[in-house]
């Protein structure tokens, strides 16, 4: 059966049982799920939705923590053969936000780890083990292709984080091609995400269908996944930008053996430079891949991957014009870069990104006009800005809500952030608009790994920037705000800005 043409997470699961019964899910160390386990275990906890009530279509919330996998990975497939959709929410969200998404969602009923307490916003709370009892026969229902499977939230970096719809054939487009080939092939892969998040979900789609054991650590700070990947063994790590730069700069590589890794693969988002030069050289044997894409446009994506440093030892991989691409489309997929009105730009002309592919496209839940903006003449609408180059290599310049334009001239906070990481004594950095008494203003957030004078990091920033793009204002801080994957929230720097006028 050719995937491609309409497939659901049990279609895959029932093909991976067949095939392997090598562990699946590796959870800090110690096998918990092969495939056939997991078919088994989630068919008795659908069983036990069907009896509870649980109908084609409806959405039950997935609430669970880091040290929650086995159960989460249970939950999701469950929920799938129960002809359901799940909506996953990390334990670390909000008690008020995860009610929010209740009832935004119309969640009938919520699934949970043992530790956790009931969800009064929900019609129900249960855990897997007490949904999963033996009780009369529960018929469950054929899975369709078209049937909504989850509602992934976006990360809600720039504004509030939006229910994007999945149906199961958009979710398991391609994944029988991956099967046995991901990353070469290797033996495992660790990925340093949290449970119950985009990131999360996309870990338990890869140990579903790729044939490779999937690792999780259930502690995500940089030195205990740093930890986790050397006690893995794995050859392949999946790491969000802001551990890939704690691990590179906090000279994680050389207190932990991470010899074994032959690949970096680092989220959804831009990676500075600098960052990626740090981690060439702190992993000389391991390749990397840059990946761009969104929770909207998946499974459309673009890519770049840079070999080992020890291939190369080119530090102009890393600068000059070229260094900031996100790569080229996955096989499949398009890219485009649209101008004022919708047409085609030239060549190395800026205008916003737009991503298809062929599988069945995603929607925002409940919102049609959102939809019809996002999604529109076969494309995604990324909202960011970008151009090609003339070999055809994506560079985003910003995302849309972020840039600042002050006197018709675009500012790019990104190029202000990847100026600013050359120095090696910064840790992380957040660029964002500021009103000021004649226009908008840049103003960026830097965390020091050690006090440095601020002159210091101007002189940095005016070597790479040209006058007019250097940012106005530069705070000290001890933290930025993040996101549950490690994002930057702009949002939030901008509302604290506004409330008092500074974030020193």
């Amino acid at each position: 059966m050719a995937e491609d043409a309409g497939d659901t997470t049990p279609d895959l699961a029932r093909r991976a049982a067949a095939e392997d019964d090598r562990p699946a899910l590796i959870v800090d160390g110690e096998p918990v799920l092969t495939v056939a386990e997991w078919m088994r275990l989630s068919t008795a906890l659908a069983a036990g939705l069907v009896r509870r009530g649980v109908r084609r279509g409806d959405r039950v919330g997935l609430v669970f923590g880091d040290g929650d996998w086995a159960d989460y990975a249970v939950a999701t497939l469950g929920v799938h053969l129960a002809g359901a959709a799940g909506v996953a929410m990390s334990e670390r969200l909000p008690a008020a936000e995860r009610r929010r998404r209740i009832a935004a969602c119309d969640i009938r009923g919520v699934l949970t780890g043992e530790r956790a307490g009931a969800e009064p916003a929900a019609g129900w709370t249960s855990t897997v083990a007490l949904t999963s009892r033996a009780g009369p026969p529960a018929r469950l229902p054929a899975v369709r292709p078209g049937d909504l499977a989850e509602i992934l939230y976006t990360s809600g970096t720039t504004g509030e984080p939006k229910p994007v719809a999945v149906t199961h054939g958009n979710l398991t487009y391609g994944q029988g091609r991956v099967r046995g080939q991901l990353f070469g092939a290797v033996d495992g892969i660790l990925a340093g995400v949290p449970a119950a998040t985009n990131a999360g979900h996309s870990a338990l789609m890869v140990a579903l269908g790729s044939g490779t054991p999937v690792h999780v650590p259930t502690r995500l700070d940089a030195g205990a996944v740093a930890a986790a990947v050397a006690a893995s063994g794995a050859a392949a790590a999946i790491l969000p930008p802001a551990v890939a730069a704690r691990l590179a700069r906090d000279g994680l590589a050389e207190r932990h053996d991470l010899g074994r890794l032959r690949f970096v693969m680092l989220g959804s988002t831009g990676v500075p430079p600098a960052v990626l030069a740090a981690l060439a050289r702190a992993l000389p044997e391991a390749g990397q891949v840059v990946g761009y894409g969104s929770t909207e446009a998946a499974p459309a994506f673009a890519n770049r991957p840079l070999p080992p440093w020890s291939a190369h030892r080119d530090a102009g991989l890393f600068e000059g014009p070229r260094a900031g691409s996100v790569g080229t489309p996955r096989p499949g997929c398009e890219v485009s870069i649209a101008g004022p009105a919708g047409e085609p730009a030239p060549t190395g002309e800026v205008g916003q990104i737009r991503l298809r592919c062929p599988a069945p496209a995603r929607a925002y839940h409940g919102d049609p006009a959102a939809t019809a903006r996002t999604f529109r003449d076969g494309w995604t609408w990324m909202g960011d800005l970008g151009r090609l180059d003339e070999d055809g290599q994506l560079h985003v310049v910003d995302r849309m809500a972020d840039a600042v334009v002050r006197d018709g001239h675009v500012v790019s906070t990104l190029d202000v952030e990847n100026a600013l990481y050359w120095h090696p004594d910064v840790l992380e950095a957040a660029a964002f608009g500021i009103p000021g008494p004649d226009g908008p203003l840049v103003a960026v957030a830097a965390v020091l790994r050690r006090p440095v004078p601020e002159r210091e990091l101007r002189s940095v920033l005016a070597d790479r920037l040209p006058e007019p793009d250097r940012p106005d204002r530069l705070d000290i801080v001890g933290e930025l705000p993040h996101g549950i994957l490690g994002k930057v929230l702009k949002r939030e720097l901008r509302s604290r800005w506004a409330a008092a006028g500074s974030l020193r």
